[in-house]
């Protein structure tokens, strides 16, 4: 595929149409013939097959009719446990959408704050129809990229065609993104199957990298026993060969040392992942420590608790590591990705609360978009 000319599939459903084109990101125009046709119930499958099939595509964005969905803007408490957050969004959706919803049947997406509120947008298919969308799709084999309807991909462009293929939180923290999967719409046999063949693949690689692992040994003990051979025709010739014993035992010294240097570097590395950080936002802007914890995590931070500071009017971003392993090891990668800041050494900020680091973000805190 032509990176510099990417072509996005998108199939549109509605009550009794479905069209498909192909979106030129390059230029954001419809960069093929629009492929449509008229549908009813009994044939419905078929027409989404017909038209996966002549966009020629493994991979699509499912552009709903808005009549197939339901979009809510409402608000919740912003002091709300980020952990509960999901959990009390769920409890307006039950309240607000006249169908019997799990979890996996909508999303929801932060867009604002004021006053004490964040804004939210919900986002969900119509259940009774979506289902019969998602098996026909699955039966075409095709992967679905994103789900969206078109009122919410006229967001991005006036043609919806163009929008939603412009969308890009597709992946990534559960408040920033708003996508829909059909993993609930396999059918368990084939999931299973799919498991089965995983195991699989996991067992030949084992095999695979066992027989390279014993190949290497029988290597290595072939070569010494032949390094015992050569030492003892070495010792019964030690007049005649006492230079050539010299050159072998200085490359012996050569390499143990090019070892026991690689063993250090590998002492010196640390496991990142392990390291709890704690991002407080202490300024205005909005979604600033999910940007810091996405840039966190490009080198190796994975423990992340995301929340607002006690203000929001911080002038300058503080470091707080209070762990004592691997601290000036921690500050480098730290600065390297965030800047030059104030490392404390004071009480944590959250006596509560214990994390490896806390970071407080600033007015001072400049990062790209």
């Amino acid at each position: 595929m032509n990176l510099f000319n990417k072509k996005i599939s998108v199939v549109f459903v509605s009550n009794n149409t479905v069209k498909g084109v192909k979106v030129s990101l390059n230029d954001k125009t419809i960069a093929s013939d629009i492929y449509e046709t008229a549908c009813n119930e009994s044939n419905f499958s078929d027409c989404i097959t017909d038209v996966v099939s002549k966009l020629k595509t493994k991979e699509i964005d499912l552009l709903l009719d808005d009549q197939l969905c339901y979009v809510l803007n409402l608000s919740i408490d912003k002091n709300i446990d980020k952990h509960n957050e999901r959990a009390e969004v769920f409890k307006l959706v039950q309240k607000n959408i006249p169908e019997l919803l799990k979890d996996s049947d909508w999303d929801f997406k932060e867009i604002s704050e004021y006053d004490n509120k964040i804004g939210i947008l919900i986002f969900a298919p119509v259940k009774t129809k979506f289902q019969f969308i998602a098996h026909a799709i699955l039966k075409s084999e095709c992967k679905v990229r994103v789900v969206e309807s078109v009122s919410l991909a006229k967001y991005r462009n006036i043609d919806p065609f163009i929008g939603i293929a412009l969308k890009k939180d597709v992946r990534g923290i559960d408040s920033q993104v708003l996508n829909i999967s059909l993993e609930q719409f396999i059918p368990q046999d084939q999931k299973d199957r799919k498991i089965k063949i995983h195991r699989i693949f996991l067992l030949l690689a084992a095999v695979l990298i066992s027989g390279i692992v014993l190949t290497l040994i029988y290597f290595i003990f072939s070569n010494t026993i032949r390094n015992q051979n050569l030492e003892a025709i070495n010792n019964n010739l030690q007049n005649e060969n006492e230079d050539l014993s010299a050159v072998i035992l200085e490359s012996s010294d050569e390499d143990k040392t090019s070892e026991t240097t690689k063993s250090d570097e590998n002492v010196k590395k640390i496991d990142l992942s392990l390291y709890s950080i704690q991002i407080l936002n202490g300024t205005g802007k909005a979604g600033l420590a999910a940007k810091v914890s996405e840039l966190l995590k490009t080198k190796g931070f994975a423990d992340f608790k995301i929340g607002n500071a006690d203000k929001n009017n911080y002038e300058k971003t503080t470091i707080l590591i209070q762990t004592i392993e691997n601290t000036e090891k921690l500050k480098e990668i730290l600065t390297e990705v965030l800047g030059e800041y104030e490392f404390a050494s004071n009480e944590p900020l959250n006596s509560e609360i214990k994390y490896d680091v806390i970071i407080t973000l600033g007015n001072d805190l400049i990062i790209g978009e």
